[in-house]
């Protein structure tokens, strides 16, 4: 995984455009590791994935 930039930041996080092999991809880096945070990261990922 190699960072290039940071494109934006939300309330879990900061997000980066990355590559992954020789994909593009972004990658959420999370500011806390509280579990109430954590919760709510994995509701926005599902929300996300539907």
């Amino acid at each position: 995984l190699v960072f290039i930039e940071k494109i934006g930041q939300g309330e879990f996080g900061e997000v980066h455009r990355c590559f992954l092999e020789s994909r593009q991809v972004a990658v959420k880096r999370l500011h806390s590791t509280s579990q109430e945070d954590e919760l709510a990261f994995l509701r926005e990922i599902r929300v996300l994935g539907t």
